[in-house]
């Protein structure tokens, strides 16, 4: 809720203006509280599956494990974390854009030559490919062949191989943002070259 009533605003309002208006203390607390935001979610969704986990595959220790007092435990840790995570800022001091920019080097372009819908629908379908079809056959892959042969049980390779399927999931989305991280950049840098 205070990511769609602080930064959100803001971030828009830089898009509009195409330059950030605000000054630099409303960028750091808008990064922070962004970050802060997107963390805790991990964090939450992981303490929520192992939440699931234990209701589910531990049902009779869940009431022991998941107490009140204990749970909120577990929410402060959380949070805390999260706070850690956030907190940990680069250092970034001896750095400035044009510096940052010149290390990069050309970004391969499997798409094509142009920024056509036709080459964004590619990229499009094939992460949408990837998103469907390696979690799931990983999942089914390594419960098989990995962890049953290995001997764990039934229920733990049910659970090892979620893992894996999740990863792979946020491996294929990592993926995405990087790819349309620098089309968006060799877009952008295009533009720039044309209007010099």
């Amino acid at each position: 809720m205070v990511v769609a009533v602080y930064p959100y605003p803001l971030a828009l309002l830089a898009i509009f203006h195409n330059d950030w208006t605000v000054g630099d203390v409303h960028c750091q607390l808008c990064g922070f509280i962004m970050g802060l935001s997107v963390i805790g979610s991990i964090f939450n969704i992981t303490a929520i599956a192992i939440n699931c986990y234990c209701y589910i595959c531990h049902s009779l220790h869940y009431n022991c494990l998941f107490s009140t007092r204990n749970t909120c435990c577990y929410l402060g840790i959380t949070w805390l974390l999260t706070a850690m995570a956030t907190s940990v800022k680069p250092k970034m001091d001896n750095y400035n854009k044009q510096s940052l920019n010149s290390m990069q080097g050309p970004v391969p372009d499997f798409r094509g030559n142009d920024g056509s819908l036709a080459s964004v629908l590619k990229t499009l379908l094939f992460f949408t490919v990837m998103m469907i079809t390696l979690p799931i056959g990983l999942y089914f892959t390594s419960k098989s062949y990995i962890f049953e042969a290995s001997g764990y049980s039934s229920n733990d390779s049910y659970f090892y191989a979620a893992i894996v399927a999740v990863i792979a999931v946020h491996v294929v989305l990592a993926l995405f943002v990087y790819v349309a991280w620098n089309e968006g950049s060799g877009s952008h840098q295009t533009r720039e070259g044309k209007q010099d």
